[in-house]
């Protein structure tokens, strides 16, 4: 398992350098900026610190969709489901590498805040909290490192929910419908009609939940977890059950 996890990082890894290069450029650039007092100049990589680690973080969640398809779309991605290795340790270890990758750009993501936090506090004389910002779209919440671990624990959970529902996607086109060039677009035709079946069964339960807190409570939390958890575990054991059947030896 742990070869094939280092296979899986070690292949998706170059892109995740140039983001961490390229977020540190910037961060040298705001470093710089704060100590000469250039508010102009502060604002503007700032913004574009931030608007990058967005889309850093939307891209390392959602990578490992790429590399997947690509694996059962290319040949010498689709000879990985011929070796020895079954599919179960195969699918685990791509969701496990992504996962790590995930979590670790996350914890970068956060402690990168926090430091820029501090160095535009210092630089306008009043308190800065940009997580705050960011993180009360999911209502109001005060992000702390208690919220950090929670928040995390949730995203994990729903970006597991959502690549194992595409892994499934990809595979069931893959598998009895289109290897052609239309398989893009079956799969992400299938993936929404998926989404949305399962986001009807488990909306309900989330939001009576919700209504009854009225806000982040841990009651709410852990039950969008797990129904979050739930249906992953589903599309995991029928990903590898629709690839055990059709695709590997």
């Amino acid at each position: 398992m742990y070869h094939l996890i280092k296979y899986e990082v070690r292949k998706q890894i170059l892109t995740k350098i140039i983001i961490v290069l390229f977020l540190c450029a910037f961060e040298i650039m705001l470093i710089i900026s704060v100590l000469s007092g250039n508010k102009d100049s502060i604002t503007i990589v700032n913004g574009i610190l931030k608007v990058a680690a967005v889309i850093g973080l939307f891209y390392i969640a959602f990578d490992p969709i790429a590399a997947f398809d690509n694996d059962l779309g290319k040949k010498q991605g689709y000879l990985l489901f011929m070796t020895p290795n079954s599919t179960q340790r195969i699918i685990t270890a791509k969701l496990l590498a992504g996962a790590i990758q995930f979590m670790l750009y996350y914890s970068l993501f956060v402690g990168l805040f926090t430091m820029n936090n501090g160095l535009l506090s210092w630089s306008y004389g009043t308190t800065v909290n940009q997580l705050d910002d960011i993180f009360n779209a999911f209502g109001d919440v005060g992000f702390s490192f208690t919220e950090f671990i929670v928040t995390g624990i949730f995203l994990l959970c729903l970006w597991f929910d959502v690549i194992s529902l595409t892994f499934l996607s990809i595979s069931i086109s893959y598998a009895y419908i289109s290897k052609g060039k239309l398989n893009t677009f079956i799969s992400i035709l299938l993936f929404i009609i998926l989404f949305i079946a399962e986001t009807l069964l488990i909306s309900g339960p989330i939001m009576i939940t919700f209504d009854a807190s009225g806000s982040l409570e841990a009651s709410f939390i852990l039950l969008s977890n797990l129904l979050f958890v739930i249906p992953a575990i589903f599309n995991y054991c029928s990903t590898i059950l629709t690839l055990d059947k059709k695709v590997s030896i």
